[in-house]
């Protein structure tokens, strides 16, 4: 049976430990997880802000925003958030409530992702269904704009049976 070692992204030297955290998909050591402002070491149980993919502990996370520490509702699921959130689209959520509102996997906020409102909410879709389901689920992939002979990446309309970037 082989096992699979992982390099922690923070000092990119492999984990042989049998004891390291999961963030953001990443394993890393103990001692490499640490907050991008202070380096500070953040423990496993700790509060955390994760913005854009980065590790920030409770205390600096509080001087950029006071308000940090009061209670938080997640914008996915309308429940507390008690330890890690996820910033995306000017609100909170729980790690796996930000979730693609066409496909549902959960998105890594460091990914690329766009904003829909559905029921006057805000929420995300992915760039993978963005891309390939487009408008009206419509695929775009290799869409050329008959008014510019580019490739179209998102949006596009339908004049005179011609497709158009928008």
């Amino acid at each position: 049976m082989s096992t699979t070692v992982s390099t922690c992204p923070a000092c990119f030297t492999k984990i042989t430990d049998t004891s390291w955290i999961l963030f953001s998909k990443a394993k890393y050591h103990k001692e490499c997880f640490t907050c991008h402002k202070c380096s500070r070491m953040i423990g496993a149980s700790e509060s955390l802000k994760h913005d854009a993919g980065l590790r920030t502990c409770v205390d600096c996370a509080k001087k950029d925003d006071p308000s940090i520490g009061e209670s938080k509702t997640c914008h996915g699921c309308g429940k507390a958030i008690d330890k890690a959130w996820v910033i995306g689209l000017g609100n909170t959520w729980h790690s796996d409530c930000f979730k693609c509102t066409e496909c549902s996997r959960v998105i890594d906020p460091k990914e690329k992702f766009f904003k829909l409102e559905v029921d006057g909410k805000n929420v995300p879709k992915c760039g993978d269904c963005k891309v390939t389901k487009g408008v009206a689920g419509l695929d775009v992939k290799e869409k050329i704009c008959a008014g510019c002979d580019k490739e179209i990446e998102s949006a596009w309309v339908v004049a005179l049976n011609k497709t158009l970037a928008s």
